[in-house]
């Protein structure tokens, strides 16, 4: 016979706090990512439009599959 499989549980408080955590990094990306639309930073608007473009670039010369494999192995090496 199988093993007996253990009672899992979340607590209110677990996720109320995980909720919590999941809110302040959602702000923060609304937050940050609204400066960069009016412009308030410009250096960080130039940094994600130069990886933007990198991503086009790199993309363009493959596709999505072997991206995702190529990092893969690269990750690992």
């Amino acid at each position: 016979p199988a093993p007996p499989l253990p009672h899992l549980h979340l607590s209110d408080e677990m996720t109320n706090e995980m909720a919590a955590f999941i809110q302040m990094r959602v702000n923060n990306l609304f937050s940050v990512s609204q400066d960069i639309a009016l412009g308030k930073d410009s250096r960080l608007f130039l940094k994600v439009a130069a990886y933007l473009l990198l991503i086009s670039v790199v993309g363009g010369f493959t596709d999505f599959p072997t991206l995702v494999y190529t990092s893969k192995f690269l990750s690992i090496i």
